[in-house]
């Protein structure tokens, strides 16, 4: 006898077969055979597929290799060192994913005025901090960088001395702005505004500024308008005001070993680290962004395009008034981003948000320690996708983060292959949640080798009609009871009218259920499943009456299709079915619990849980013991989409 998992499918969800009515223990025990000896059926179940594990390896350069103690078959890459990120003191230094330590952002100060790099030869246009009467020569240097911009030509060099500049710059040609060096270089406008920037560059773009420093009481780079693309590189935007980089109406930007940290808020409390609207373009190799305020990335609009490489995102800083925000990465309207070998950390809110219609692929990520809004302790999702937005991850590490670690809804897409998603902790302000993955609202996952270990109430939640999970090659491990109360700690649960597909699965140590089914139109289909040790709820001990304890369960009209199975040494139960919760299982072992099956489904024929499935080494094959019915867990729905 064989029949195909689409076939197990397709007849789980057809007309119900009604033959048990009650399932009394004593009188159905026989109904699910210990099979033994002599009288052992002539078949062995098929052997299971194991999952496949995440793939990180070879991690990028620089980056180092570490391995989950709980699942050495794990391997995951941190950009840092084993210390971790180093805070560096110096304003030219800081610490790049992938470095060991600090660097110096930019070259060396000479002893002289002017970089020791300068080219030879080439058309240079002196600047020197409060030079008088000069005509641009190395002799006779312009006092203000305004005068040397005036007197370049496209192509040409200002070469900017050591010292502070006061000034408010507007840059049309093709110019290169090169610093002495960023620790000495200091470009600063002392007169505030939110409209126009200590330096803006305009017109037709090709331009460079180098080895220096920004700052001032507006914000620090505005580019826009520009056809080709302005380079930035070796530059420190510091202590800017309302955003440190800015780049709207086209603005084209490339940027290369570039900080920005410490950005204050204005009039209106933005702080941004990096701001591009209006259809901007900016690509940045090597970036630090760090103790921003609000937001550290933020890419809005139809056309607006980032891309950032090396880069690290850390600790953002909420709004000083009411304490939301201060989002790693905010993607949203539309725009796209490009992500590659990146770790944003310690970040507020959200790590990464991906909103209405925007889209977002990111490879080698790691979000890791966000935490919730400062006051209500609200969200501290790692990343948050919604209202039709779509995010791509290609190893991708979410670790430590509060209340969900992948959050997916209102008909946003997350497709994600090699995914790692643990520890994630309740949300502050609650107490409740922390699931690694939560689909809901029309929230679809495409997960292809993933693991799922030590997050709290549900390692992957999937509810509401609309909403779907396809998972492939998965481990969902060591879930916690969540919440104050205790509660929960299913390793998958679906319900609700939301389906699953998931082939390949471990489901290890979690409690209640290593997989729930529950409610009217739910559908989950799941080939190749190992379940055990599933452990009661934490209230069980003492602060609730439900001790479930099953390996897979199946409530309130709830529909699940097992196919190729091993149900081993879960706490209370192989499998149990409850309040018109049905399931079909085929070519399996259920073995080594107390129960083998609690039914409690009324007309419930119990040949559909015998089909090649042998029931070996349980104290009872089959009871029909009161139990309550289990609740659905319900993740958090508290949106942040403005």
């Amino acid at each position: 006898m064989t029949r195909s998992f689409a076939a197990c499918l397709g007849s789980s969800f057809s007309a119900l077969a009604l033959a048990c009515s009650g399932c009394a223990a004593d009188a159905d025990l026989r109904a699910l055979d210990d099979w033994t000896g002599e009288d052992r059926p002539a078949f062995e179940p098929s052997p299971i597929e194991p999952p496949a594990a995440p793939v990180f390896a070879p991690c990028p350069p620089g980056w180092r290799e570490t391995t989950d103690p709980d699942d050495g078959d794990v391997v995951t890459c941190d950009p840092w060192p084993e210390a971790g990120a180093v805070e560096c003191a110096a304003v030219d230094e800081a610490h790049f994913p992938g470095e060991a330590g600090c660097r110096r952002v930019g070259s060396p100060c000479p002893e002289g005025d002017w970089a020791d790099d300068l080219p030879a030869g080439g058309e240079v246009v002196y600047v020197r901090a409060g030079a008088e009467g000069g005509d641009g020569t190395r002799e006779l240097p312009y006092g203000s960088v305004d005068e040397g911009l005036r007197a370049a030509r496209s192509g040409e060099i200002v070469a900017i001395s050591k010292g502070t500049f006061d000034e408010e710059l507007v840059v049309g040609r093709a110019v290169t702005l090169w610093g002495a060096c960023v620790a000495e270089t200091v470009l600063a406008s002392s007169s505030p505004t939110a409209n126009f920037a200590t330096l803006e560059l305009v017109g037709p773009g090709g331009g460079t500024v180098k080895n220096l420093r920004i700052s001032g009481e507006r914000p620090g780079v505005w580019v826009y308008s520009n056809a080709e693309a302005w380079v930035l590189a070796g530059v420190v935007v510091d202590r800017a005001r309302g955003a440190a980089v800015i780049s709207d109406l086209g603005g084209r930007m490339i940027a290369s070993d570039l900080v920005v940290r410490d950005t204050r808020g204005d009039s209106m409390d933005l702080g941004y680290g990096l701001e591009i609207f209006g259809g901007a373009v900016a690509e940045i190799e090597r970036g630090v962004f760090e103790r921003n305020l609000q937001i550290g990335l933020y890419a809005n609009g139809a056309g607006t395009t980032l891309t950032a490489t090396d880069v690290a995102v850390r600790g953002t800083l909420p709004a000083p008034d009411d304490g939301e925000f201060g989002i790693g990465l905010d993607v949203n309207r539309g725009a796209s981003a490009r992500i590659e070998r990146a770790i944003f950390e310690d970040n507020r809110t959200m790590g990464i948000r991906v909103l209405e219609d925007a889209s977002m692929d990111a490879t080698d990520l790691v979000v890791s320690g966000t935490l919730g809004t400062d006051g209500d302790g609200f969200l501290g999702t790692g990343l948050y996708v919604s209202l039709r937005a779509r995010a791509v991850l290609s190893r991708a590490l979410f670790e430590g983060n509060r209340e969900t670690g992948v959050r997916v809804f209102d008909d946003a897409e997350v497709v994600a292959t090699d995914l790692v998603a643990r520890a994630t902790l309740p949300e502050q302000g609650s107490g409740y949640f922390g699931s690694g993955l939560h689909a809901y609202a029309g929230g679809r996952a495409q997960i292809r080798r993933a693991r799922f270990d030590g997050n709290h109430e549900a390692g992957v939640l999937v509810y509401g009609a609309g909403s779907d999970l396809h998972a492939e090659d998965v481990r969902v491990s060591r879930t916690r009871s969540g919440g104050l109360d205790g509660r929960n700690g299913d390793g998958i649960q679906v319900h609700s009218g939301a389906s699953a597909t998931v082939a390949r699965v471990i489901l290890s140590a979690n409690r209640r259920f290593g997989l729930g089914v529950h409610g009217a139109g739910t559908q989950v289909a799941i080939e190749d499943v190992e379940i055990d040790g599933t452990l009661p709820q934490d209230c069980a001990e003492g602060g609730c009456e439900d001790d479930t304890a099953a390996g897979l369960g199946a409530a309130e009209g709830g529909v699940l299709a097992a196919t190729r199975l091993r149900a081993r040494d879960n706490s209370l139960a192989g499998i149990q079915l409850v309040t018109g919760g049905q399931a079909d299982l085929f070519d399996g072992v259920v073995s080594g619990h107390p129960i083998g099956a609690i039914v409690r489904t009324m007309g419930f024929d119990l040949a559909r849980l015998q089909a090649r499935v042998l029931y070996l080494d349980n104290a009872r094959s089959l009871d029909s013991v009161l139990l309550p019915v289990p609740t659905p867990i319900t993740g958090s729905e508290r949106a942040f989409d403005r």
